[in-house]
């Protein structure tokens, strides 16, 4: 058995005085009550079904977040440097700050927002590109992992 469907009052509905139709009778839906407009729900004193409408409220804590809590990056933003694949990064909030980390070489950027931390995570990984690809750098092993990483992902754009 279907529900029963909630009146929609449409444009065609609504009077010259930008009232809707279905309450301009004060008989037959908002009452006047010292000067106040009374819906029909409020009065009480008559016996409307039950409504239709099922409201949830979602307090903050339950609520879905809009952030999302992995990405693909693309946008180093340096005109030497191009990305060959995206890089995955996890989205996280520590402290009231937008954490974005990439687990595989243990960097982060973070920001009050998401796109100030992409910003930072950005700025971090140039300047570790350039750091460990400079010619006077003899990284140790760790290091050396991590620039075969940023070689996966980067590399310098043809002029």
């Amino acid at each position: 058995m279907a529900a029963a469907a909630a009146p929609v009052v449409t444009s065609a509905a609504i009077s010259a005085s930008g009232k809707s139709a279905l309450f301009q009778d004060s008989t037959e839906g908002a009452h006047q009550l010292a000067g106040a407009v009374v819906l029909p729900r409020q009065h009480g004193d008559e016996g409307y079904p039950a409504s239709n409408v099922r409201v949830e409220i979602l307090l903050p804590a339950y609520a879905p977040n809009p952030r999302p809590s992995k990405l693909l990056f693309g946008g180093l933003q340096d005109p030497d440097l191009q990305v060959l694949r995206a890089i995955p990064l996890e989205v996280g909030v520590e402290e009231s700050a937008v954490v974005v980390s990439w687990p595989e070489i243990d960097e982060f950027g973070s920001g009050e927002t998401l796109s100030c931390a992409l910003d930072d995570f950005s700025h971090t990984v140039r300047e570790l590109y350039h750091h460990l690809y400079a010619d006077d750098v003899r990284p140790g092993a760790d290091l050396l992992r991590v620039r075969k990483v940023l070689g996966e992902y980067i590399e310098p754009r043809t002029k």
